[in-house]
């Protein structure tokens, strides 16, 4: 039951502090939602207070005794890891900093075929996506998996030899659900939207779409002459369209069209309440991007915000310059081979039996098979299986069970880079029944060759009750399709041949 104890001793206290007043509070508030102390503090001191509508629930406690607005701020949400921001004279937004890890989740890597990969990394830093070249390559981070996708599309399309005569214009639309927000009426949408396309709130985005618009000065010329032709009688220049696109989805419904329009190229954009007409010669193409979402068109569209942003990319600067290709450091080099593959499937079989492997980026699940081959290849049965959680950046932890001796055993496993082609996993278990340990100790050494990627392994492995290490090689091959590896090969393991297998992604 929800207690509420209110004491109604309201205290104000005018301050002269430069040129403007400060109000000071009093007031005594146990057990009440944040939502219930936000609107008594708006009421007082009239000003806006703008959250996600998930923390006006949270419980409150407070005694505030004769204290600024700011600070009784701070004492109320500070402890309950919050903050917030005051983005005009009477509207503050209230944050959840758990919500801001600033730490992209997807990462791929990008070779260039045709197109200047520096060129690319400044496209990219200027539509906020972090980006660095490693050799000819790209590699770049995102925080959505769909955001990835985006990238990788828009990459492909400007990564093209049809472009030395044209022009480019790049539009970045970012919407915004304002159901997920308490007090949204109080602000205008342009307001809202600038808010919220600051660098600090970015996982507060919905999410976000790139649209490539390809035009041609000639072609422009050439038609605006025909149309001329045909109509001498007309002094008016007709509009033309040289490239649209149609959003759709949810609530959103927006149109970009790009027109040739009283000699000018102009970027029209509609939503079905309003819609705005930005010539190209007031969009930037330089690379200062600091202040981008101060130049962007916000709409509103339904039950979302839209925020539009626009960039002019020269063809020309697209094109391969061998010189102005960099490489990274050989630790970052380190980071991004542990990063790009966070996903893999694994099986070893031979004659009696099968190790799967399953591993994500933060788990991996071991299961292993065996079977008597007197009865043949159907009759298998599950002789352990184990979890491990990632715990630091390439260490994991965690149990596996074997069901034939009911043995529960507690894993450590770590990879270590030598160097980038070369690495030394080490395992130890620690049998909980016998209070016995067991060791081992992998290697795995790879290369990149046109194409086809070669890897050559090694484990040894001691158990504390055995006399003898267990030694084992493997050997494969690796083809690369888009951003997934499919490998083939075959594992020796105490005097058994087997068969392995990967995919990873």
């Amino acid at each position: 039951m929800r207690t509420i104890k209110l004491t109604i001793l309201i205290v104000f206290t005018l301050f002269a502090l430069f040129d403007g007043v400060v109000f000071a509070l009093t007031a005594n508030f146990s057990n009440i939602p944040l939502s219930e102390f936000l609107n008594y503090v708006s009421s007082q001191e009239k000003v806006n207070f703008v959250y996600p509508s998930k923390l006006g629930n949270v419980t409150i406690s407070v005694d505030l005794q004769n204290v600024d607005i700011e600070t009784a701020l701070r004492m109320v949400l500070l402890p309950l890891r919050f903050d917030y921001e005051k983005v005009s004279n009477d509207t503050y937004l209230i944050i959840d900093l758990s919500s801001y890890t600033h730490r992209p989740n997807y990462v791929a890597v990008y070779e260039p075929r045709y197109t200047d990969p520096k060129a690319l990394k400044v496209i990219l830093q200027k539509i906020g996506i972090e980006s660095f070249l490693l050799n000819s390559k790209l590699v770049y981070y995102t925080i959505t998996k769909n955001q990835l996708s985006q990238v990788a599309d828009l990459l492909a399309n400007l990564d093209t030899t049809e472009k030395l005569f044209s022009h480019m214009l790049l539009v970045k639309f970012t919407y915004f659900s304002l159901s997920e927000f308490h007090s949204f009426k109080e602000i205008s949408a342009e307001d809202f939207g600038k808010i919220l396309l600051k660098e600090k709130y970015k996982s507060l985005l919905q999410d976000t779409r790139y649209v490539l618009f390809n035009y041609s000065t000639e072609k422009q010329n050439s038609n605006l002459e025909e149309f001329l032709v045909r109509e001498p009688s007309d002094t008016s220049i007709p509009e033309l369209i040289l490239a649209n696109f149609e959003f759709n989805e949810n609530d959103i419904k927006i149109k970009l069209e790009l027109l040739r329009k009283n000699e000018s190229t102009i970027l029209k954009v509609s939503s079905d309440l309003t819609q705005y007409e930005l010539p190209l010669s007031e969009i930037k193409d330089d690379e200062n991007i600091d202040e981008a979402f101060e130049n962007a068109v916000f709409l509103k569209s339904g039950n979302f915000v839209v925020g539009i942003q626009a960039y002019k990319i020269s063809a020309r600067s697209l094109l391969i310059k061998e010189d102005t290709i960099s490489t990274i450091p050989n630790n970052d080099f380190r980071k991004v081979q542990s990063n790009v593959l966070k996903s893999s499937f694994e099986v070893t079989i031979d004659a009696s039996t099968a190790e799967v492997s399953v591993a994500s980026e933060n788990k991996k699940f071991y299961m292993k098979l065996a079977h008597n081959p007197q009865n043949g290849w159907t009759d298998w049965n599950v002789q352990s299986s184990g979890v491990l959680v990632k715990i630091l950046d390439k260490t994991y932890a965690g149990v596996l069970f074997n069901f034939f001796d009911n043995t529960l055993c507690l894993v450590i496993e770590d990879e270590i880079d030598i160097f980038k082609e070369f690495s030394l996993i080490p395992k130890i278990s620690f049998n909980v029944n016998s209070g016995s340990f067991s060791t081992s100790i992998g290697s795995n050494f790879s290369l990149s060759l046109s194409g086809v990627s070669v890897l050559i392994g090694g484990r040894i492995s001691k158990d504390s009750s055995a006399n003898t290490p267990i030694i084992g090689f493997k050997a494969a091959l690796g083809f690369k399709s888009g951003r997934t590896e499919y490998w083939v090969g075959v594992n020796l393991e105490s005097h058994k041949t087997g068969f392995y297998g990967a995919i990873k992604w």
